[in-house]
């Protein structure tokens, strides 16, 4: 038998296995899930927000309609996904009050 790069583990295909079909994908339309995003201006600044719906939220701060980013054009530097509003706000919140927090993240982001 041949050496395989599993080390030991045999696997065994069947002979149409590359016929069969993906999984589908399901999705549950009625969980909902929360970002929290960070911005970039084409001016460097950043911006810390959460939201239901990122695309719609990009949108809206890119057309003027949050007072605190009106003005300037915002891209998505950076987003993390969760299952609850009030995870999303928390992890909001500890970016935009701990500044070690928020330092690290954007100096992570900085390097990439």
């Amino acid at each position: 038998m041949k050496s395989t790069p599993t080390r030991g583990v045999k696997q065994y295909l069947k002979p149409d296995a590359y016929k069969q079909s993906e999984p589908s994908l399901q999705i549950n339309r009625e969980t909902e899930v929360f970002y929290v995003y960070v911005l970039r201006s084409e001016r460097g600044e950043t911006y810390i927000g959460w939201s239901s719906d990122l695309r719609r939220r990009l949108d809206e701060h890119n057309t003027g309609q949050n007072a605190s980013t009106r003005g300037r054009v915002w891209e998505v530097l950076y987003y993390e996904a969760y299952r609850s509003e009030r995870l999303a706000r928390d992890r909001e919140r500890i970016l935009k009050g701990h500044g070690r927090t928020k330092q690290a993240l954007l100096a992570r982001l900085s390097e990439d």
